[in-house]
């Protein structure tokens, strides 16, 4: 076999490998946190700030509404809390002045969905802390992961099972991320997006059409050439 066959087959395995790969990667999107949205509490009155965003883009979901809730510590003196995302940043971000303790709160709205028909897992990607920080999750306002606390930075798993109402994953509207901290805590956190961990839903996701016609390409040709050299 010649190096432009050997070529080929290598074109070949590589896409195949790639097209039959187990797939545990994130495959839908809720949040890439690319556009963009501000908001600031000062915590000069009781209660939270928010604002929210229609239409947001970098999901998979359709017709997302983002609202940001932020309150921060309550005094005479001006407390600040901020909830931040940046214009194509993929990065949200939360930070306190250090005397104020913050409740920060990402509320999503959005077209009703069977997250459970893409997998069964919440992958959260937190970037960078300087304290510990409390995150719970809220499906359709019923449904809630448990408040865990995490001092370190990297990809974390919220198992839909792990949730007091799992069920509830099977028609979502709604998904609400809840964070608390000690006073002066700041974090980053990366994108949002469902994990399959199921072996059953391995292969369930379509992969784009091109993919498979180029694999089925390389692999024909490989054979004739193979058959012309027989």
């Amino acid at each position: 076999m010649n190096k432009y066959s050997l070529t080929l087959v290598g074109y070949a395995l590589a896409i195949s490998s790639f097209l039959f790969q187990p797939a545990h990667a994130g495959i839908l999107m809720l949040d890439n946190f690319n556009h963009q949205q501000v908001i600031v509490d000062y915590g000069n009155t009781f209660g939270a700030t928010s604002n929210t965003l229609d239409n947001i883009t970098g999901t998979d979901l359709h017709d997302v509404t983002r609202q940001f809730i932020a309150e921060a510590s309550f005094g005479k003196i001006s407390y600040q809390t901020k909830i931040d995302v940046k214009q194509d940043s993929g990065e949200l971000a939360i930070s306190n002045d250090p005397r104020s303790a913050v409740l920060a709160s990402v509320l999503w709205n959005f077209q009703p969905i069977d997250l459970t028909s893409h997998g069964d897992t919440l992958l959260f990607d937190i970037k960078k802390l300087n304290l510990n920080v409390n995150i719970e999750f809220i499906v359709n306002g019923v449904s809630s992961s448990g408040i865990k606390n995490f001092t370190e930075v990297g990809d974390v798993e919220f198992s839909f099972s792990d949730f007091s109402q799992p069920e509830q994953f099977g028609n979502v509207s709604s998904l609400r991320l809840n964070f608390s901290g000690p006073g002066s805590w700041d974090g980053q956190f990366g994108a949002l997006s469902i994990l399959n961990r199921s072996p059953e839903l391995v292969g369930s996701v379509p992969l784009p059409p091109s993919f498979i016609l180029m694999a089925s390409s390389l692999i024909g040709l490989v054979t004739i050439t193979r058959s012309k050299r027989s």
